[in-house]
């Protein structure tokens, strides 16, 4: 026994290492695979298809090596407590057998021995795969925990307030934007009243959409305030503010689901009445008939389905 518990905590050692490998490789392989199939349309565009299927191709010859040298650890490490769980029973049967020959021993004490024997080999051999289960299952847990012990930086305040309806009415004072070490936006003042219309302008990297994803908290202010009716957002509650914001970001996201289930997105409890409208506000509701679902027509992952424009209109009915 306290040899193969010694052989239990180097197997457990040494196959967590490869667990870990193999994990991390596995994630690569999922993630070429995933980017491939989201990424057709490019890749044929550019004529790559050598180059992707040799690079995944690379990627599973590396899953390969480090999945054999997982065997080969589980065959250095199982055929020994494999032997040794076996060969008490041996040693049982031969001094057993011979103190039984000597009269020294009773018949069914041998037997009852022999199933003190057995109640303790078989946890004992199960020791082997325990640990090998364990430490196929901590490579795992590790890398959620990893994800789950990150704090998020933007969250409510203790004392947030709760706001069921925001007229719109928002305004920056002297707001400064940090992003790592490079200052985004510098010293910026404006109030929009409710109601406006205000188009942003300027070169690639000025800021654009760091401005706008100040309002909804994205990001919080390096210094200065972002005000909505007055209230710095800082102090509102997150799901009361966002949940009044309707964006459409410049890379178009559609979930695998149907175009009116995209549409209802932006609005759980929304009629069917209320997505044909908001798809008609948003003119997409003429190629939504053309197609043979109309509404219930599945757009395919990140809308890999419809055209950059169709998308984009779609992305603009949800935020209606």
């Amino acid at each position: 026994m306290p040899i193969i518990g010694y052989l239990a905590l180097q197997f457990e050692k040494k196959i967590g290492i490869s667990y870990g490998k193999l994990s991390d490789q596995g994630v690569l392989m999922n993630t070429a695979a995933q980017e491939n199939i989201a990424g057709v349309r490019l890749v044929k565009a550019f004529a790559r298809e050598k180059y992707e299927i040799m690079k995944f191709l690379n990627l599973n010859n590396e899953n390969f090596e480090l999945s054999m040298e997982q065997n080969r650890i589980v065959a250095k490490y199982f055929p020994p407590i494999d032997f040794l769980t076996n060969f008490s029973i041996v040693i049982l049967v031969v001094f057993g057998g011979m103190l039984v020959i000597r009269s020294s021993l009773s018949i069914g004490e041998l037997v009852a021995f022999s199933g003190y024997i057995y109640m303790l080999i078989w946890p004992m051999r199960m020791l082997g795969f325990l640990t090998n289960l364990i430490a196929q299952s901590d490579a795992s847990a590790k890398k959620i925990m990893r994800i789950m012990d990150i704090v998020p930086s933007i969250k409510d305040s203790e004392d947030s307030v709760r706001i069921k309806e925001l007229k719109g009415d928002v305004e920056f004072k002297h707001v400064f934007f940090k992003y790592h070490d490079d200052m985004v936006l510098k010293d910026i003042n404006f109030k929009v009243s409710a109601g406006q219309t205000v188009a942003i302008m300027g070169t690639t990297g000025s800021g654009k959409s760091s401005l706008v994803n100040l309002i909804g908290r994205y990001y919080d202010v390096s210094e200065g305030a972002v005000y909505i009716d007055g209230y710095d957002v800082r102090d509102i509650n997150l799901h009361d503010l966002r949940s009044q914001m309707a964006v459409v970001q410049q890379d178009t996201f559609l979930f695998s689901e149907s175009i009116e289930e995209n549409v209802r997105f932006g609005k759980e409890d929304a009629s069917f009445e209320e997505v044909k409208e908001a798809l008609r506000l948003a003119c997409a509701d003429d190629f939504v008939e053309d197609f043979d679902d109309k509404y219930d027509t599945i757009v395919g992952e990140r809308g890999i389905g419809l055209s950059g424009g169709q998308k984009q209109r779609i992305a603009i009915a949800r935020a209606l």
